[in-house]
């Protein structure tokens, strides 16, 4: 039972006292009512009989006494020191991101009054921040639902909300943090504090630990930080009981040839006896599956030899694209390009989307790599059954990148560098050619932060991190970004005491001059369309398709678009918006009710943006097409919403197939665009509207 901020003032006066307290002047204390405050009385009572503390004392005239001694005085004091609401004010974000990992690691409802108490909030801040989050949701493929008075759940796939925790954590706070706080049970910040102590128990976290390393060690391989933090939170779930979906048979994986024996080994052996926990032959493939889904900086593991061949024909496809030979005098790129994929192709059968953090700046970088990569990642789409997005192109393509990249290096000198990186290796091989081509310097290493030792911070010169390490001493430890931008060029140059080094430029890297030449001549519609297609002119001579224009096979037509329809209501804007996917059969009445009964039960959350709705279900609701709509409504319709401003925009969506949640993140790109929302409100062709989305987002 925790206690909220209210509560802890009254106690803190109590504390002061030595004699009762009325429950009217408490009220004036507080600023409340008389019924509030004893609410908070009863939440103190509960408070302190959970700490092993006597409740309250009442008198029915005198009010309310609290019973001192030297242990109850201690415990408050400590209490303070940790957890008083006046000594730190959590940001908007930090709350939110708290409350999406406590839904995403908990395998049962959570009630709102859990996170008013842990997070010093009120109710409506509480609920709206829940909206926010399920809207967030639905784009990672993940819904939430709301049990009547209960709480809230996240439902989906478990990798996948394995993967969005890990996620979140690492964007959020120090994994630096994370390790210690495992070792040592202590902490250094407010936020690790509210964290870490609120989200996790200290010795199923531990056990977790115990076994990923154990994991390690045996399968002789390492995961990179993500990647661990990912198979933590599958086993602390798998721990306490939080796995409902169906699991693999066993019998699927002994066939690949993993090492079962030794996942079963560990877990009989890490597992003390009175965790009462059953290591049942399900338990063990839930593992093995999680297991085999992760990447890792180094393994020794079984690869069929069908896809070995498979990646060397796509090392020679890029080969001929590039006049050279990406196996030649290159003994280490092959075995991690091949181990990478690897663990990529079970990522995408066991349904987990791996996203790069890099991606937008990788592609403006290095699209021409990037094309040539996803034309030759057909083969492997052919070949294997699968479908492979964006981001996972994207991280082949940064191995060819970086030996393009060394082919144009030359030796480098000292200072010695080591890199830490918990976005993996590939961004971390990706950061040391790039500071490698800029600086000159010799001796890089990079490792994730769970590797970094104080032996290697003393033996470096400098130690570059993509995140916060508390205890690396502050002349030597240099913060970038995940991918280098021109500040970060120019804090190494402060701390390097070196000049940029020159390079050869090719014809892809005159396309700026080129742009500024035409910018100068003519106005440019969409500047950023311009660009690619020039670079796909430079660098290819046959068509590829470009990754702004994704594979979604989606019902959408000018059948789906009305203009100008009429509404009196919320609900017919609602009816209004699936009655051309109905009509069509794309749909059936029930997700048409699903939609207009979630939004009675928690509110006008699918108000996106001032005026726009973007109307939708779940999969499992009636979608029989994956389908939208967009109508307008000519003088717009009151949601009641928190823009407080009339939808004239109606978009029902309708998905049940993965491979079309891009979509969705592109018409949320396209309605928070004021320009292109308004220039769909004044159309007055349902064809002209139609080759507006086509041209945003098919």
């Amino acid at each position: 039972m925790s206690i909220n901020g209210r509560s802890l003032q009254m106690v803190d006066l109590l504390i002061k006292e030595n004699d009762y307290i009325k429950v009217n002047y408490l009220a004036d204390f507080v600023q409340t009512s008389e019924r509030n405050v004893r609410y908070c009385l009863k939440k103190i009572d509960a408070f302190l009989t959970d700490n092993g503390f006597e409740p309250l004392v009442r008198h029915h005239l005198k009010g309310v006494l609290l019973k001192k001694n030297e242990k109850l005085l201690s415990f408050f004091e400590e209490f303070n020191c940790r957890t008083t609401p006046y000594l730190y004010v959590y940001s908007k974000e930090e709350i939110r991101n708290f409350m999406l990992l406590k839904l995403l690691l908990e395998g049962k409802v959570v009630p709102i009054s859990y996170f008013e108490d842990v997070l010093f909030i009120s109710r409506s801040t509480a609920l709206s921040h829940l909206i926010v989050i399920e809207s967030e949701m639905f784009l990672k493929g993940l819904t939430m639902k709301k049990i009547p008075r209960q709480g809230y759940l996240i439902s989906g796939n478990t990798a996948t909300k394995c993967s969005v925790f890990a996620n979140t954590f690492i964007g959020t706070m120090s994994i630096r943090e994370f390790y210690t706080f495992i070792e040592s049970e202590t902490n250094v910040s407010k936020i690790g504090e509210l964290y870490l102590f609120n989200l996790f128990e200290i010795n199923d976290l531990k056990l977790a630990m115990a076994l990923v390393n154990e994991f390690e060690r045996k399968l002789e391989q390492v995961f990179d930080d993500l990647s661990c933090l990912i198979l933590i939170i599958f086993l602390l779930k798998l721990i306490n009981g939080g796995l409902k979906e169906k699991q693999p048979a066993l019998t699927l994986l002994e066939g690949d040839g993993y090492k079962l024996e030794i996942i079963e080994s560990v877990l009989r052996e890490c597992v003390p006896e009175e965790r009462t926990i059953k290591i049942t032959e399900p338990f063990i493939a839930q593992v093995a599956q999680m297991i085999k889904s992760l990447r890792n900086i180094s393994s020794t593991q079984i690869i069929d030899e069908d896809l070995s061949g498979l990646v060397r024909m796509l090392c020679n496809e890029m080969g001929d694209a590039y006049g050279g030979d990406f196996l030649e005098n290159n003994e280490k790129f092959f075995p991690k390009l091949l181990n990478h994929i690897s663990f990529m192709v079970r990522r995408i059968r066991k349904g987990m989307s791996l996203e790069n953090p890099v991606f937008d700046q990788f592609i403006e970088q290095s699209y021409e790599v990037y094309v040539q990569t996803k034309q030759a990642c057909k083969l492997l789409e052919e070949q294997l059954g699968i479908q492979i997005n964006d981001h996972e192109v994207s991280y082949i393509a940064i191995y060819f990148a970086l030996v393009l990249e060394k082919i144009e290096n030359k030796e480098m000198r000292k200072p010695n560098l080591l890199i830490v990186c918990v976005e993996g290796l590939a961004v971390s091989k990706m950061l040391a050619i790039s500071i490698r081509k800029l600086f000159d310097i010799g001796n890089i290493k990079t490792i994730s932060v769970r590797s970094l030792t104080k032996e290697l911070i003393d033996s470096y010169d400098f130690i570059i991190s993509t995140v916060n390490i508390s205890d690396v001493q502050t002349d030597k430890f240099i913060k970038i970004n995940s991918f280098l931008v021109q500040e970060d060029i120019e804090l190494l140059k402060e701390h390097l005491k070196l000049k940029l080094t020159t390079q050869k430029r090719n014809d892809v890297k005159k396309l700026s001059r080129i742009l500024e030449v035409v910018t100068d001549s003519c106005d440019i519609k969409n500047m950023t369309k311009l660009q690619f297609d020039l670079i796909n002119i430079l660098v290819t001579d046959q068509y590829i398709s470009l990754p702004n224009k994704p594979n979604m096979q989606i019902e959408f037509s000018q059948e789906t678009i009305q203009l100008n329809g009429k509404a009196s209501s919320w609900e017919e804007a609602i009816r209004l918006g699936t009655k051309p996917l109905l009509k069509l059969k794309y749909i059936d009445e029930s997700y048409e009710e699903k939609i207009i009964d979630n939004i009675k039960n928690i509110g006008p959350y699918m108000v996106v943006a001032p005026g726009v709705i973007l109307s939708h279900a779940g999969p499992d609701d009636g979608v029989n097409a994956d389908s939208f709509s967009l109508v307008t409504i000519k003088d717009g319709v009151n949601f009641h919403d928190r823009f407080k401003t009339p939808v004239k925009l109606v978009l029902t969506l309708a998905i049940k197939s993965h491979k079309n949640h891009a979509l969705v993140e592109k018409l949320m790109k396209l309605v928070l665009d004021h320009k292109k929302v308004s220039e769909i409100l004044q159309s007055t062709s349902e064809l002209e509207v139609y080759q507006q989305i086509e041209n945003h987002i098919m």
